[in-house]
């Protein structure tokens, strides 16, 4: 019997969604997901998260049928993918099971009646209105106040900047010149900036921020996490995440705005699009979205995401600065002529960050093509200074002859706003270590070690996280076919391991394609062990204990660039590998906060000379390593 879960969704922050959320408790829910959003939005990351954590045999249960969404169409689809996930629906107003064959049928006829309504809803009001403006052949439905009594009157809303049209153009609008235009033409009421609060009923309005010069901001959402107490019962901070919707500034329209390429860190939609497509979006390793998420976590200002294939003559129009989040650029099998021509021909100034070099042992590994050396030279033409993932990078782009660059590891180190997170863990750690998670990269030449690794703590490992293969991935979003069966027998660690266990590891597979789920999934666990940096680097992000066995020194040289807990596969002894795990943690927890907030500094720096503004949560990291070396300066000798 699986687990009963709960999604409740308002319009608008004032409705609240206790109601709705009572209901689902006495249903059964373990966990209530919500939303603040229309049901016409796509946009729906409590949905979203409810469809990541669910698993099969879980239930899916609503108040009604309208909250899971307003069209037929979309209904029809979101069952029909919960139930290849083998995931139920449960109404409770309308009494709906589509567990049960008659709740399947129901389902069905009460989705086709609301569609129905709803249809009949809108016809009627179109008519209405098209009737009205028939009548209305004179002066009907034109204000016949004077512009200047109309602007006075919407000038003492809150949020509401009324502003008149030019002259020539009132007179345009309608018989009756200026005294006859109508209102919702002449005055442009400016749009209140709120903040939602996700998962808590309140809904306060925030001031208007204040306009930043050679900035714009668009409709977009964007997300940061915000300590909000101590958690007394467990002894670490809790966090919530907040969500801030800016919307369109006009009176900023003619300044540029803030230009990055890739997402936001999460792939929007993702539970209805195929685990192909879902990957492919991520840039074919859900790692990624870490340090995309991490590097918007750094902006103080709104960003315009722009594509790898963006239009430069659009990019040079509307941006002042192009940052790129990235990752292992610099890699043999890796073609990046066509974004160096896109940023030449935008001739943009360039704020990279966390680029790295691919290689197995050495330097001389690195052999890059004609189109990605012309990349490297065209971004250190354009940047102040390349942030590099580490000495091994550096290393490389001084053989290319390049030698602006700085070492700053990656922005999803960043994610947390704890300024003490590695002394945090590091209390959690000692009084709780039990619950275990396992990060594999499924290559075959860290095959034989993972295998190993895994045998000694299967029976304490309760998740297995997945970035990448693609086979990967649609096992844990419980696909099963002859071709995964077969990718199990033959691929990677699991090739090494009894054929009765294989069933219960797909089973505690796990993936995610947006850092927030996956920050709030790592809850679940006390330690991660793993061969992916990204993997162990979310976990340490959520105030979790985590540690990488490098691979490679791109792995290498990027824990030690950050200074997470790490161990060389030789130090990992056999028959004690939690033993050895649970000894080294606590010591790199002690140093990790001071070069944490290091980092954070030296990026703050680099944005600032750049040209972008620093976010609030980056400026405080940083204002933590200040803190720091004054209170080591005033210490007595």
């Amino acid at each position: 019997m699986g687990d009963v879960l709960g999604y409740a969704r308002v319009p608008t922050g004032d409705q609240g969604v206790a109601g709705q959320e009572l209901r689902l408790r006495e249903a059964g829910a373990i966990q209530v997901f919500s939303d603040v959003r229309s049901g016409r939005s796509v946009e729906r990351p409590g949905l979203g998260a409810l469809l990541d954590y669910a698993r099969c045999g879980d239930t899916l249960t609503i108040v009604r049928l309208d909250r899971l969404g307003r069209l037929l169409a979309e209904l029809l689809a979101t069952v029909a993918m919960l139930k290849e996930r083998g995931v139920a629906l449960l109404g409770l107003e309308e009494k709906i099971d589509t567990s049960l064959a008659a709740g399947e049928m129901a389902f069905h006829v009460f989705s086709a009646i609301a569609h129905f309504e709803r249809r009949l809803v809108a016809e009627c009001t179109r008519d209405g209105i098209g009737a009205g403006q028939g009548q209305a052949s004179g002066s009907a439905g034109w204000s016949l106040q004077p512009p200047a009594c109309r602007a006075r009157r919407g000038a003492g809303r809150p949020g509401c900047r009324p502003q008149l049209l030019p002259e020539p153009k009132r007179r345009a609008l309608g018989p009756g010149g200026d005294l006859r235009c109508r209102r919702a033409r002449l005055v442009q009421r400016r749009p209140v900036l709120r903040r939602r609060v996700v998962g808590r009923q309140s809904c306060e309005p925030a001031s208007r921020p204040q306009s930043v010069p050679g900035t714009v901001r668009d409709h977009k959402q964007s997300t940061l996490v915000k300590p909000y107490g101590q958690d007394t019962a467990r002894g670490w901070p809790s966090f919530t995440i907040i969500q801030i919707r800016y919307e369109t500034d006009m009176q900023d329209a003619g300044c540029k705005a803030v230009g990055i390429l890739g997402n936001a860190g999460r792939v929007a939609q993702h539970a209805f699009l195929t685990t192909a497509e879902a990957f492919g979006k991520t840039g074919r390793n859900t790692g990624n979205l870490a340090f995309m998420y991490g590097f918007h976590h750094c902006l103080g200002e709104e960003a315009v995401t722009a594509s790898f294939t963006f239009d430069p003559a659009w990019a040079a129009e509307r941006l002042r600065v192009l940052c790129i989040p990235a990752a292992n650029y610099l890699y043999r099998a890796f073609e990046f002529g066509d974004l160096a021509t896109r940023i030449e021909k935008s001739k943009l100034p360039v704020l990279i960050a966390g680029l790295g070099a691919q290689a197995g042992r050495s330097v001389a590994e690195v052999k890059l093509t004609p189109g990605t050396e012309r990349f490297l030279r065209v971004i250190a033409e354009r940047s102040v200074r390349i942030a590099v993932r580490g000495r091994f990078t550096g290393e490389v782009l001084e053989s290319y002859g390049v030698q602006n660059f700085e070492i700053l590891g990656c922005p999803s180190n960043f994610i947390n706003p704890a300024l003490d997170l590695g002394a945090q863990i590091a209390a959690r750690f000692a009084e709780r270590s039990e619950r275990v998670a396992f990060c594999p990269t499924f290559y075959e030449h860290n095959a034989h070690f993972e295998a190993r690794v895994y045998r000694e703590i299967a029976a304490e490992v309760e998740e297995i996280v997945c970035q990448e293969p693609l086979s990967a991935l649609a096992l844990a979003r419980g696909e099963r076919d002859d071709a995964l069966q077969a990718w199990i027998a033959k691929t990677g660690f699991l090739q090494f391991l009894p054929a009765a266990d294989k069933p219960g590891i797909v089973r505690k597979m796990r993936t995610y394609f947006g850092i927030e789920p996956w920050l709030d999934a790592s809850l679940r666990t006390d330690l991660l062990l793993g061969t992916r940096i990204h993997g162990v680097s979310v976990a340490w992000q959520s105030g979790r204990a985590a540690l990488l066995v490098p691979h490679d020194l791109r792995t290498q040289e990027l824990v030690e660039t950050m200074g997470l807990p790490h161990l060389a596969q030789n130090a990992v002894p056999r028959g004690a590998v939690l033993e050895a795990v649970r000894a080294a943690i606590p010591g790199f927890a002690q140093t990790y906060d001071t070069k944490r907030l290091a980092l954070a500094a030296r990026f703050l720096r680099l944005m600032e000379e750049t040209g972008v503004r620093p976010s609030a949560h980056l400026a405080s990291l940083a204002a933590g390593a200040k803190a720091t070396t004054l209170e080591r300066v005033s210490e007595p000798a």
